[in-house]
């Protein structure tokens, strides 16, 4: 592709002419010509977008088996948080570290962290 990228994408229809191009057609448009151009940058930025959506995705899961298993145990959960670098973060494959605030049966709260992953189990690490 030859000439000015954001010259290509320029909107000439209008009011005027009655006609108006969809904004999502430009975007597409614009996605297009920066794959051609950069079909590298193209493939790290996709990869980039599933490596999220699918941390969100499995950071969902760890929450839910979390929450079932203090459940289980007759506690509730008051809140979970994302520890990147919490106590057994250190060759942490494949697992996740969370912060988690949670009632026993007697209503004390305690805050541990928590290591879980798909095929882990849930393993509470440091009683604080």
């Amino acid at each position: 592709m030859s000439g000015n990228t954001w010259e290509r994408f320029r909107i000439d229809k209008g009011p005027e002419t009655g006609e108006i191009e969809p904004m999502g057609e430009e975007v597409i448009r614009w996605a297009l010509a920066l794959w051609e151009q950069h079909p590298i940058l193209g493939l790290v930025l996709i990869a980039l977008v599933v490596f999220v959506l699918l941390q969100a995705f499995l950071m969902a899961f760890d929450r839910c088996r979390i929450i079932a298993y203090l459940e289980k145990q007759g506690d509730r959960v008051e809140w979970i948080r994302w520890a990147p670098f919490g106590t057994g973060w250190m060759g942490s494959l494949g697992t996740r570290i969370y912060k988690v605030g949670y009632l026993d049966g007697l209503g004390v709260l305690h805050v541990e962290y928590c290591r879980t992953g798909p095929y882990a189990g849930v393993y509470f690490t440091d009683l604080q």
